[in-house]
């Protein structure tokens, strides 16, 4: 199941004054998925995952990678946006990844 995190407390030492989110495929993958902020001065990054092998940084992969830049962290007032299904372009075109099923 894909799942979305979000944390907005005392995390990797941090303090309070932080939120985090992330998106983790560990317990398997069923619907693509899209973390965004809702302003571009928030200082956070978009996480998108489109299947269950999601490029590197974007999604956590398994409980073993505990370091990976799957983690985004924020402006403590940062708002954010869920997108259910984000639509991937390559160019013009729609794209589905070959892993996704249709």
């Amino acid at each position: 199941m894909t799942v979305a995190e979000f944390d907005y407390g005392n995390r990797f030492g941090y303090g309070n004054n932080r939120r985090f989110y992330d998106l983790s495929v560990v317990h398997g993958f069923n619907v693509p998925m899209q973390i965004y902020p809702a302003s571009a001065t928030s200082g956070c990054l978009i996480k998108t995952v489109y299947s269950r092998n999601p490029p590197v940084g974007q999604a956590w992969l398994s409980r073993e990678s505990i370091n990976s830049p799957a983690v985004a962290d924020c402006d403590p007032n940062a708002d954010f946006g869920i997108t259910f299904c984000p639509i991937l372009r390559r160019g013009d075109q729609l794209f589905v990844p070959d892993d996704v099923e249709q």
